[in-house]
């Protein structure tokens, strides 16, 4: 979970995620593993990633660390809530670096990021695609997000705050958009 505060108020509410390829069956070897986040911010959403391998031994040792991941140079992140599109740079944006080495990040369509946040406040699969560089093809994962009690209950206190701002901020009321996200959180 993660939260931004701009002026003493929610600014932005993401989740950050970090995802490996399944285990089972797996003795050796690499593993696809991709770090990154969405959010929701004001008039857009924003998407940041990277994809990693981890050594099977290392993960099923328990004692994975930040050294154990190899950061693969990316081209392309994507996420996908059930029955929306993917989300892709908002017209006139493009993917970049991120400040954070090895990360991509941009600015996407809100509605792509509303639909993600309601996809893991419901507990369904959403995917997660990721494009490594001299592949020409990208590799999904898909799974449900896992939030603690505590956790859940940071972000839905999050997602309130921030429709109480921008329903005020842009005067949105009580329409029907507003209520089918807000009831999603809780």
């Amino acid at each position: 979970m993660q939260q931004d505060i701009r002026n003493g108020e929610v600014s932005s509410c993401g989740v950050v995620l970090a995802v490996t390829e399944s285990v089972q069956g797996v003795p050796s070897g690499k593993l696809l593993m991709f770090n990154g986040s969405f959010s929701l911010g004001e008039g857009a959403g924003l998407v940041k990633g990277r994809a990693s391998e981890i050594d099977v031994k290392s993960l099923l040792s328990g004692r994975a660390s930040l050294e154990a991941l190899k950061p693969l140079e990316t081209t392309n992140v994507w996420m996908k809530a059930p029955g929306a599109p993917a989300t892709t740079p908002i017209k006139g944006q493009s993917i970049r670096k991120s400040d954070d080495p090895g990360y991509l990040i941009y600015l996407t369509d809100l509605t792509s990021v509303i639909e993600l946040t309601k996809a893991v406040r419901s507990n369904q699969q959403i995917q997660i695609g990721m494009r490594i560089k001299g592949r020409d093809f990208d590799q999904a994962l898909f799974g449900t997000v896992q939030m603690t009690e505590a956790q859940t209950q940071q972000f839905d206190q999050c997602i309130n705050e921030w429709v109480n701002r921008m329903t005020t901020k842009y005067g949105l009321g009580e329409s029907a958009d507003r209520r089918d996200f807000s009831s999603s959180a809780k």
